[in-house]
């Protein structure tokens, strides 16, 4: 088969916006961040290599019409420098793209859940900053009708170049347990806010008024149905949330169901792993990709 070679390439500090289209067996191109990314075509796959600082991480995805990106895979150099990877989807035409890369880990002692009370519904109540157990971070109904709870997650995302565009973000959260029925059936869409910099409400230490403090944007994102123990919850942070990924300090995440309670009278709630938890595989990340 004779593939036809489109191919993007982006990274840390890349200026270029539009796609470069290239019809050859073989090409390379340094980008502005120093990375060489070489591209070679042959009848049943295709060869990305990668050369550049030792460790770095970025991440190659692809796409056919440009109507939305497929990951391929996380690309982290290794001691030389270098990482190879072979595309044997054999699609007849593929965009690819390489993306800089951070993962990131919540920071435990800033993340936890809140939760409002019978006397005050509606404005948060009781704070939970050191649970370590499988339910740290909780959203749901509580087992009282106008009982819910919000989880708050906290990042360090300085590490993020200032001068870099970032591009995409996904939240991820491992589910420990589920009490009663799974909201994710019954309480509606499990919603993502965001803030940037001071913290929800002016600190980055988890407090009372965060439960209802605004929000740089919200519903940024939803959170999907980890369906068991064990599984991740993610959600991809929208275009109106990644402009207050703060690359200068800390970026915090609110996530809530729609539905604060569903009336029945019974707890009915996911429980996700904290930052906190010993487990480190267990705990909440944070992927960016910028250029």
């Amino acid at each position: 088969m004779n593939k036809s070679l489109i191919v993007y390439l982006a990274a840390s500090v890349l200026t270029l916006m539009q796609p470069r289209i290239v019809r050859a067996r073989s090409y390379s191109y340094v980008l502005s961040d120093g990375l060489l990314v070489t591209m070679d075509a042959q009848s049943t796959q295709t060869v990305l290599t990668l050369v550049g600082q030792p460790y770095a991480n970025y991440r190659i995805d692809c796409t056919v019409q440009l109507n939305g990106w497929t990951p391929l895979t996380n690309a982290s150099l290794n001691a030389a420098g270098t990482f190879l990877y072979v595309d044997r989807s054999q699609l007849p035409a593929c965009f690819y793209r390489v993306l800089s890369s951070v993962t990131l880990v919540s920071v435990g002692a800033e993340d936890g859940r809140i939760t409002d009370s019978h006397s005050n519904p509606g404005q948060g109540a009781i704070v939970n900053a050191t649970d370590t157990g499988n339910a740290a971070l909780r959203a749901g109904d509580v087992g009282g009708n106008e009982k819910e709870h919000m989880a708050f997650l906290s990042f360090d995302t300085s590490s993020v170049p200032d001068s870099a565009t970032v591009v995409a973000a996904t939240l991820r959260l491992r589910r420990g347990t589920v009490s009663g029925t799974n909201p994710f059936l019954t309480h509606g869409t499990c919603w993502i806010d965001i803030k940037g910099g001071t913290g929800f409400s002016g600190s980055t230490a988890l407090q009372v008024p965060d439960f209802t403090a605004a929000a740089d944007a919200a519903q940024v994102g939803a959170l999907s149905n980890a369906a068991n123990d064990g599984d991740w919850s993610s959600g991809t942070i929208n275009a109106s949330g990644l402009p207050f990924i703060n690359k200068m300090g800390t970026t915090q995440f609110r996530v809530y169901f729609a539905l604060h309670d569903n009336g029945d009278g019974k707890a009915d709630y996911v429980g996700w792993y904290s930052g906190e938890n010993t487990t480190p595989a267990n705990r909440p990340v944070l992927e960016v990709l910028y250029r």
